[in-house]
């Protein structure tokens, strides 16, 4: 079986409060009632690290916890910064490069936000599956905000992680399916002018905040709904066959709204890492899955859903067996 062998999350710096962030006169009323309200408390953040040096930290430290050989990985996953330092360079070479990975194919992956590591796992789980000589792969991501501020309005707020994800074959967190969607009608619903800007004075814009909060959130709802349903078909489950449910950090605000449109109950680890760590983009998923794994919660021969979106717009169900 091919599944998530290890998971190693990295934080660069002290905590800072939300609270005390959001007192430095940027914020009007109704965005500090919105930030407040979303259930974070803490958020991780350093302002000397790139998102790369992030996820090459946690490379480095996967491959010091693991042991494992370099010389084994046959393929790295870069799952690319929607701002990187450079245009045109390659920063997925650069990893492989640098962590003497010389044995590996490397490329990124971008474009999907928080979708992206659902698309990564697919891929690697898909090249060992077509590859049977190969038996790693490593998933490598620096959660680093787009923009100067943490504080996405009507979002989320946004903190600073890495994480490297060792996919191999295993029967820890094996992957059981995958299912996914995409939408091209949103693929500009959040973006950020940067042409002949500084970087200081780079914003994220939400185009339409009627068709993210109402027409985003009823398709999600929807989408979530039928990728359920032929993942469970496909597999001859139900519902009760699921132990635990995972979704990305957003919001309790998320939470609450498809546990009411599902009638489920999402893992208490999401909400733990929430108020802790903020949203970590793509690592968000794998950090729950970790979380869950590690403090005893899930255990040996349970079945978990991760769900997991963005506004790019793309949804995914991954059914793993832990």
């Amino acid at each position: 079986m091919i599944g998530v062998q290890e998971i190693t999350p990295i934080f660069i710096g002290s905590p800072h409060f939300v609270k005390d962030l959001l007192n430095d006169g940027r914020f009007s009323d109704e965005e500090k009632n919105f930030f407040t309200g979303l259930g974070i408390e803490t958020i991780h953040t350093n302002q000397n690290l790139e998102s790369y040096d992030l996820a090459k930290l946690a490379f480095d430290k996967m491959v010091m916890d693991t042991g494992i050989d370099v010389q084994k990985i046959n393929l790295i996953i870069y799952i690319r910064s929607r701002v990187p330092k450079y245009f045109v360079s390659s920063d997925a070479a650069r990893l492989q490069f640098e962590t003497r990975s010389t044995n590996a194919l490397a490329y990124s992956l971008s474009d999907l936000g928080c979708a992206d590591i659902s698309m990564a796992l697919k891929m690697a789980h898909d090249f060992l599956r077509a590859n049977t000589s190969s038996e790693n792969v490593v998933i490598a991501y620096g959660c680093k905000s787009s923009t100067k501020s943490r504080f996405r309005y009507p979002v989320t707020i946004n903190g600073d992680a890495g994480m490297a994800i060792l996919v191999s074959r295993t029967k820890k967190n094996g992957f059981v399916d995958f299912n996914f969607k995409i939408n091209g009608r949103y693929w500009d619903l959040f973006h950020i002018d940067f042409r002949n800007k500084l970087y200081e004075d780079y914003e994220e814009t939400c185009t339409d905040q009627r068709k993210y909060y109402f027409e985003l959130a009823l398709e999600s709802r929807d989408h979530f709904k039928r990728l359920q349903e032929e993942l469970f078909a496909r597999n001859s489950l139900s519902v009760g066959d699921i132990n635990h449910y995972i979704l990305q950090n957003i919001s309790f605000r998320a939470y609450e709204y498809y546990e009411t449109a599902f009638d489920i109950s999402i893992s208490p680890v999401c909400k733990q890492n929430l108020e802790k760590f903020g949203h970590l983009g793509s690592g968000d998923v794998m950090l729950n899955l970790l979380a869950g794994t590690e403090g005893k919660k899930f255990h040996t021969g349970e079945k978990i859903l991760i769900l997991n979106n963005s506004p790019a717009a793309a949804w995914s169900c991954i059914l793993i067996e832990v």
